[in-house]
């Protein structure tokens, strides 16, 4: 409607080349219309007060069949929808299948990397704001048309896995995991950082050596503990709903890179020095807001060993190579943006489109207690947080919930709480707050959809009857429900799925506010239009949720 609504705005003014800027908006209050078209930025190009072009394209605009009044407001031509034919088109829309999908990234193939967890312990709080962001930007992305492979970079090899590895050895007694293998080989990592000494830091250096040499004590050892890890992992993703198409390990990858960037050096992009190493100078672009550059930038160090740079520029271009790739999107906390920045520059350089690279950068989740951290043991598990979560949904739950149901709700709650916050964002996990039945939760929008299913269990065998008009209450709830379309566009293109949970939250709140209001059932009938709109508003509700990873209980 609104694409519809600015076309014929658009044949009322006298320009060929239409700016951008030129669009329908939404007022700030439906008083002043449905939607509206500002005027000031065509007063410039127009020569006149942008007032008086307002009036003129009043006066002269063909209105589309669902506008029924429109008023001009200062510089702004303001628009009123026909409330009974906006009505049947969300019917209609919503009666379509993929009504919300649109073709806007159609034909493109999109990698999105998230989650990438070490193997020396187990997933945290910080991963869950990860792979959720991850999940729910795939899922996005897929609604606008794109072919979209989840992808997962897991970090197997380094110094942090040596570490649990020595640990086990020095402390482990060869027995075999008596919990989850991540948390099993995590007990190890946080052991020897209780118990770090000069020595066992030379201990570590040589055990990576002996890795690296292909040892085949480390390297057994390394299997046998990785392979616990994976299991671990696993049995958590699956938990979570976190599935992938491609899986990549560090120690298959770290290698490459090495010769990209000595091809390229020999090409003149980047320089091969005597000692052998590879740098590149970035200082005509600003890559750190004006700080150190590190000019000039390291990528490859003098014995040919990788640094992450060196990996991550030889992954993206396997990975564009062989997948043919049109964009990847990394999802990676803030701590990484500098180094992105370079990554992504080096790609320029080497002949990739910057617009084809991007890094969902994310803030930190803090507790209501402070910063997590790994070495202290002080981190937040996703497994035990997912107990404790069920627990105290169980303890405030007035129904006598299933297992699965519960489990609903749990992930309702984690999910929703992680997605609303910009992922620009630093946050702080409260879980008592996400798992309240009223509010800005996951929970609160659960409970208005199994609101429309008991509604609609209840009208079951009743006569139905049609009322006359519609209220406000029940307009403003229509109005938002024909929105669902474009906020899925706008929430895939910002890469920021708080775009979709603030709209999933407003809606129910609508919701409530119809249903208070008004009855479906009166007696032995109900009235067919609400029941309608209560129907539309599941869909919406439900469709929007699972996009975020969030299925609904049959009841709460």
């Amino acid at each position: 409607m609104k694409d519809i609504l600015l076309k014929e705005i658009k044949k009322n003014i006298p320009l060929t080349d239409f700016d951008e800027e030129l669009k329908i908006e939404t007022p700030p209050k439906s008083e002043m219309g449905d939607f509206a078209f500002c005027c000031f930025p065509l007063a410039g190009k127009l020569k006149k007060d942008p007032k008086e072009i307002a009036l003129e394209i009043k006066e002269n605009i063909s209105l589309p069949e669902f506008i029924s009044e429109v008023q001009v407001l200062g510089a702004y031509v303001n628009f009123f929808l026909d409330k009974k034919i906006a009505f049947e088109k969300l019917i209609t829309d919503i009666g379509k299948e993929d009504y919300f999908k649109n073709e806007s990234l159609s034909g493109k193939k999109m990698m999105v990397e998230y989650l990438s967890p070490n193997t020396n312990k187990p997933l945290h709080l910080g991963h869950l704001r990860n792979g959720i962001l991850g999940t729910s930007v795939s899922n996005l992305l897929e609604c606008c048309g794109a072919e979209v492979l989840k992808a997962n970079n897991i970090n197997d090899r380094g110094v942090h896995i040596i570490k649990s590895m020595l640990a086990y050895k020095l402390w482990g007694e060869e027995k075999e995991p008596d919990k989850k293998g991540d948390h099993f080989v995590g007990d190890f990592y946080i052991k020897y950082s209780q118990n770090e000494t000069e020595e066992l830091k030379e201990r570590v250096q040589l055990m990576l050596k002996k890795w690296e040499e292909g040892d085949p004590e480390v390297v057994f050892l390394w299997e046998k503990m990785n392979n616990w890890v994976y299991e671990g992992f696993k049995e958590t993703n699956d938990r979570l709903g976190f599935s992938f198409d491609r899986t990549y390990y560090e120690s298959e990858t770290y290698k490459l890179g090495r010769e990209v960037i000595k091809e390229k050096a020999e090409e003149g992009i980047g320089e091969e020095k005597e000692d052998g190493s590879v740098v590149i100078d970035m200082s005509d672009v600003d890559l750190n807001g004006g700080k150190n550059n590190e000019i000039p930038v390291l990528l490859l160090r003098p014995n040919g060993t990788s640094l992450y740079i060196t990996q991550d520029v030889g992954l993206a271009v396997k990975r564009f190579k062989e997948e043919k790739l049109d964009a990847i999107t990394y999802v990676v906390a803030r701590e990484q943006e500098f180094h992105f920045k370079k990554v992504f520059e080096l790609l320029k350089r080497y002949g990739y489109d910057n617009k084809s690279l991007y890094h969902l950068s994310y803030g930190m989740v803090n507790l209501t207690t402070g910063r997590m951290k790994s070495r202290e043991g002080t981190v937040v598990d996703a497994d035990n947080l997912l107990n404790d979560l069920s627990e105290m949904v169980l303890k405030q739950s007035k129904e006598d919930l299933r297992e699965s149901q519960t489990e609903k709700i749990v992930l309702g709650a984690l999910k929703f709480y992680l997605s609303s916050v910009s992922p620009n964002k630093d946050m702080t996990f409260n879980p008592e707050e996400s798992i309240k039945f009223e509010g800005y939760t996951g929970p609160y929008i659960q409970y208005a959809c199994t609101r429309v299913l008991a509604i609609e269990k209840k009208s079951k065998g009743l006569e139905s009857y049609k009322k006359e008009g519609i209220e406000k209450e029940e307009f403003e709830l229509v109005k938002l429900l024909l929105k669902f379309p474009e906020i899925i566009q706008q929430s895939a293109h910002h890469y920021n799925p708080s775009i979709l949970a603030d709209f999933l939250y407003e809606t129910a709140k609508s919701f409530s506010v119809f249903y208070d209001n008004y009855p479906v059932i009166k007696g032995e009938k109900y009235d067919f239009n609400r029941m309608k709109l209560c129907q539309a508003t599941r869909s919406v509700l439900s469709e929007g949720l699972e996009i975020l990873g969030i299925l609904v209980p049959e009841k709460m």
